[in-house]
């Protein structure tokens, strides 16, 4: 996401605190994936977009909100884990080692990662930084 998006959410929440004062509800059933509704202590409603997810559905069919904070993994070859949202995502430490990173999909399948290189892309310039460069590797599908 890029800072002058953060500084627009910002933004928006210092007008809206300043239009509505701190008093406000939150109303879960209005929620979408990307926005939120308050009920403003003079009865009035705002409403936050954000212009990436925020929500996602749960299994009881709610839209909960979607932890971005790594753990401790409950998965014994992996080391980190993120299970609130769209998918699970699993991260391994070492990122040599095959599959670093899984994502598992609510049905239970897998799409596996393996590290091809490590880079960046400098805003500025526009180029395109290799740090890293592992051997290539080619695409396997299954069905």
């Amino acid at each position: 996401m890029k800072p002058y998006i953060y500084f627009t959410t910002f933004l928006s929440l210092l007008l809206t605190t300043a239009l509505y004062g701190n008093e406000r509800t939150e109303l879960p059933e209005k929620r979408t994936y990307n926005s939120k509704t308050y009920l403003n202590e003079d009865g009035s409603y705002s409403l936050e977009l954000n212009l990436n997810y925020i929500h996602y559905k749960n299994e009881a069919g709610e839209l909960v909100e979607i932890d971005k904070n790594f753990v401790s993994s409950t998965l014994p070859e992996y080391d980190y884990e993120i299970t609130a949202g769209f998918y699970k995502t699993y991260i391994r430490s070492d990122i040599s080692r095959d599959n670093p990173v899984v994502f598992e999909t609510r049905d239970g399948s897998f799409l596996k990662m393996k590290m091809t290189g490590v880079a960046y892309l400098d805003i500025e310039s526009k180029n395109y930084q290799i740090l890293q460069q592992s051997q290539p590797t080619e695409a396997v599908i299954n069905g």
